[in-house]
């Protein structure tokens, strides 16, 4: 069974700079939430972008769990070049969450607070944990789900693309199922939009884009001072989904020119 995915993306906020960046294709959905630096604004969430570009082929190698990791590492080293160039740049970073699809499989790696979400058979289900401080202290039982969103905490990031060492990532391999609906999205829409919302949300509308429309207006309508991001992609089998070009939004719609970057 081989299989496609028909997509949308979307990144709106009231500040002229945009931190996020949000790319999806037929093999890549992947979202990057920067933190930027006044000599900087855009780059870190726009480099992780650019690296993870050219995995979004046809015929991606079946070793993709390995590829998608070694692409974060790229990021990692991108990072640490332009830093090394450029020293205003010091204390960027950027959360960064991917998935890539090869035939019916797919990888999905993540780092910093950011989240992916499956939705099957009307059932939502979240695919990773923000790597914060309020989470470690969630599974450690010290707060509860009810106290992640509003605990101050839940910005207190303990992992993330720095440039300054090791790239942790999660990975985890799955079997996609046809109808399956993902979403990957930054924080200010999680905070903002209730988990019960998201599902109904992902659950009633029609398209991708729909889908991607109504949770930015929902979000801003909750959250009017932070940028809020993310993509929608559905899983379909045969010919269902036309074939379509990459969209992107946020940062990741301007070139990103630094010298010194790691191929």
């Amino acid at each position: 069974m081989s299989g496609s995915l028909s997509f949308a993306v979307g990144s709106d906020g009231v500040i002229s700079v945009n931190d996020d960046a949000v790319y999806a294709g037929p093999c890549l959905l992947a979202l990057a939430s920067g933190l930027s630096v006044m000599a900087g604004p855009g780059v870190p969430a726009g480099v992780a972008i650019e690296k993870l570009r050219p995995l979004d082929i046809d015929g991606n190698p079946s070793e993709i769990g390995r590829a998608l990791s070694d692409s974060f590492e790229r990021v990692g080293r991108a990072l640490y070049d332009l830093i090394e160039s450029e020293p205003l740049l010091h204390g960027m970073a950027t959360s960064l969450t991917a998935i890539l699809r090869h035939g019916c499989n797919i990888a999905i790696s993540h780092i910093g607070d950011s989240r992916a979400y499956i939705l099957r058979e009307y059932r939502l289900s979240q695919l990773t944990q923000e790597h914060t401080v309020a989470r470690k202290l969630l599974d450690e039982g010290k707060i509860t789900h009810a106290d992640l969103v509003s605990d101050p905490r839940a910005s207190w990031l303990t992992r993330v693309i720095d440039g300054s060492g090791e790239v942790r990532v999660d990975l985890e391999i799955r079997r996609a199922e046809p109808g399956d609906r993902y979403l990957l999205c930054s924080r200010s829409l999680w905070k903002s939009v209730p988990f019960e919302s998201i599902a109904h949300i992902l659950s009633s509308e029609s398209t991708p884009q729909k889908a991607v429309d109504v949770l930015i207006r929902t979000a801003r309508q909750r959250d009017s001072r932070n940028t809020v991001t993310c993509v929608v992609a559905d899983f379909v089998v045969g010919g269902n989904a036309p074939p379509r070009e990459p969209v992107t939004a946020g940062a990741a719609l301007k070139q990103v020119m630094w010298p010194h970057i790691s191929s």
